[in-house]
């Protein structure tokens, strides 16, 4: 399990966790719907 260490150098990987059940990614919509809103929220950083 990876955990956020303070003082650890800056990478452009970001660890999401509980975000999304593995129902969601089952439905073709749903997943769609999820990858769009994870672009746009990745795209901020």
């Amino acid at each position: 399990r990876l955990v956020f260490q303070g003082g650890a150098l800056p990478t452009k990987v970001i660890c999401l966790t509980q975000v999304l059940t593995v129902d969601e990614l089952k439905d073709d919509e749903e997943y769609e719907d999820i990858l769009e809103d994870m672009r746009g929220e990745g795209g901020k950083y």
